[in-house]
This record gives C-alpha cells, structure tokens and sequence, in this order.
C-alpha cells in the first residue's frame, strides 16, 4: 500500500503527519506513554554576511553606512588639519590683533588671562592634570562621535552636519583674523603645556615655535562645546537631568584654556558664536535638503494633469 503524498512529513514533535479523507493532514492524539510533549525552540534569524555588509557600506533605517561615514569623517578631517595648518601664518599680523584683543577685554574689565594663569602655575599637580586635559580631549570627541553613530543614529546626521559647518565656518575666521595666543603675546602668561607637556620633547619644541597661530576661536572649547550640544541631543528626550550635566564638560575646557595660557576671554566668547552659527547653518542645510527631496518626489505628470484642469476650468 503506497503512502499518500505528505503522509510522513515530520513536524517539530517527530510524530507520524496522515492524510485525511478531506485532505486535512493532522498528528494522532498523543497519550501517557508517550512522555511529556516537548517543548517548541523558538528561532531566531541570525545576520548573514550580506546583512553585516550592508549595515557597514549602506546602513540601516536612520543610521548610515558606519564604515563609509569613518572613512569619510577622517578623510574630512585630515583636510581639515592641513587647511588649519595653512591659514594664520602672519606672525606680525597675530601680535597686532592679540593687542587688540587684549585692550578690548581691558576695557571691558574681562583680562582676566593673566591672573587665573598664574594661579594654575603655582600648582604644579593642577598644571599638569589641565595639560592632561588639553592635550587629551581629542579622545573626547572621537568617543561622543563615534557613540552616537552606534547608540543615537536619529540625532547622528543633525550633529554630524554641525561638526562639518563649524570646520568649514572656523577656516576663513582663521585665514582672516590670526591671533597669537596669551602664552606668546601676553607678558607674564606661563606657557604651561611647555613645562608639562605629555607628548615628549618633539612636540614641545614644535609647540614652542609655532607656524601658525589659530587662537580665535578657540576650538578646544568649540569642540568640546560640539560634544555637550551632541550628547544633549541624544540624551534630552529619555535622560533630561543628564543632559544638562554634559554641559560641564565645555565649562571645564573653557576654564583649561584660559588657565594654560592658551586663549583668550573672547575666544571662548568667539567658540560659542561658532557653535550657534554652525547649528543654524546645519539645520539650513537640512532643511533645503528635505524640500528638494520633496520636490523630486512629485510625479511630474500629475503636476501636467492639474495645469490642464486648471485650463479647462
């Protein structure tokens, strides 16, 4: 007797599957000597290396492709880096604008550079942690950068497109404007990354001679103001009292540059203005973006169709 067609098709139990009369497959009735009824394994789908690919290269939902975006980043930055070490060579035209500076913050009762200075280098275990700080934050910025493409993709392209105005907006300040910082053209300031520099001999003979001269504004605090303004949009909707704790960070830095000798007053005041800046510039961008892709999305024939009822009308 021949076994009809999906008769011995097995199930998850193993059990012999027969065929009805009706063509109804069903499982015979289980009874007490057959044991307790196993249990299902629930199954879950593991990526494929096509998956991994794609979220690499194309992305996924909101977030973008994560190895193209580094690549792109750093290659962003490192034009950034030579085009900052391109601009502000003048050096008789950064002594003459930090003059300028440092008469303007005296007239507003705002020198306050050469003070908090000379506090900072009577402690030399302080001197040493703020140049921990200053020559470290980089690690800073690379860690909220790279947190929030990985944990907070809905906010990654908002920030991601401030970081990219605030380097495009800083260069022609830079080009225009050179400023030598306090450590150089401030009498009595204490060149503390110097005396207690952490990255070798090398770099403090380069730091003490410099070719360029950048100090307004200051991105040290400009970045580290980029971290508070990326951590606070990632975290303002679930975590709103530490969102505003991130904050500290670029007080923190802005206290550091000062006390090191390595800015002024209104440099900060300058690094604030160009967060504010980028941001309006960024969300611009967005913006224009979404309309045009609105208006791409509009058939162009049911455009035709309204302009020939409007006609006929």
């Amino acid at each position: 007797m021949s076994t009809p067609v999906g008769a011995w098709r097995g199930s998850r139990y193993g059990d012999r599957v027969t065929a009805s009369p009706l063509g109804r497959r069903h499982r015979p009735r289980r009874t007490a000597g057959d044991g307790p009824e196993p249990a299902a394994v629930p199954t879950r789908s593991q990526p494929t290396v096509r998956t991994r690919a794609g979220v690499l290269f194309r992305g996924a939902g909101e977030r973008p492709g994560v190895l193209v975006e580094l690549i792109a980043l750093v290659l962003w930055f490192v034009l950034f880096v030579r085009l900052d070490a391109a601009v502000g060579r003048d050096v008789v035209a950064a002594t003459a604008n930090a003059l300028t500076l440092q008469s303007a913050e005296h007239a507003m009762h705002l020198d306050i550079e050469r003070e908090v200075n000379g506090w900072l280098a009577g402690s030399p275990g302080w001197s040493r942690a703020a140049v921990c700080l200053y020559r470290l934050y980089y690690v800073a910025v690379a860690g909220v950068l790279l947190w929030v493409l990985l944990r907070h993709a809905g906010v990654y392209r908002k920030v991601r497109r401030t970081m990219v105005a605030m380097m495009a907006l800083v260069l022609p300040v830079y080009w225009s404007v050179p400023m030598s910082p306090p450590r150089l053209a401030l009498p009595g300031a204490a060149d503390l990354v110097a005396r207690y520099d952490i990255l070798g001999e090398a770099s403090r003979e380069s730091w003490t001679n410099p070719s360029h001269f950048t100090a307004m504004p200051s991105m040290h605090v400009g970045w580290s103001l980029w971290c508070g303004y990326a951590m606070w949009c990632a975290l303002r909707g679930a975590h709103p009292r530490a969102a505003l704790l991130v904050w500290l960070f670029p007080l923190l830095m802005a206290a550091d540059v000062l006390a090191t000798g390595n800015h002024y007053l209104l440099d900060v005041a300058g690094s604030v203005a160009l967060l504010a800046v980028s941001v309006v510039a960024a969300t611009a961008s967005r913006w224009l973006t979404a309309r045009r892709s609105i208006v791409k999305i509009i058939p162009v024939s049911s455009v035709t169709d309204r302009c020939d009822g409007d006609s006929v009308g």
